[in-house]
């Protein structure tokens, strides 16, 4: 379970239809409260060294609470979990990801131009694990 955030931002150049152009910034952050839940399985298994790959399903819930977005969304992440075992009990974990929305997130189009809001991630995470 967690809070995170999404978002992007654009700059540009628009027109109001005449030859007058303007400069124009635009920012979407939203937040979210998460949860996960999937299935692992190793990939590689050696006394010091393991390699996992898991895939989680990601219910997230829009704590923003706007008119154009979805209460709820759902969005599915791919792992791989790379573990080194330290000392009896101490691993050190690096686990490379990418996060893609399996629905869309806004309600209706956000402009007649735009697409569908449907957000994607990549990331590293670093972690220790103790037990085992």
């Amino acid at each position: 379970m967690g809070i995170n955030q999404k978002g992007f931002g654009e700059n540009g150049m628009a027109s109001d239809g005449s030859p007058n152009y303007y400069f124009y910034v635009s920012k979407l952050k939203k937040t979210y409260l998460s949860f996960y839940g999937g299935l692992s399985y190793d990939l590689f298994s050696r006394p010091k060294t393991k390699i996992t790959i898991g895939q989680l399903l990601n219910p997230e819930i829009d704590l923003d609470n706007t008119d154009l977005y979805k209460k709820t969304a759902f969005a599915t992440r791919t792992n791989l979990t790379f573990a080194w075992k330290v000392s009896e009990g101490f691993s050190l974990l690096m686990t490379p990801y990418f996060q893609t929305a399996l629905t869309k997130y806004n309600k209706t189009k956000l402009t007649s131009s735009s697409s569908n809001y449907v957000p994607y991630g990549f990331g590293l995470n670093f972690g220790l694990s103790f037990g085992q």
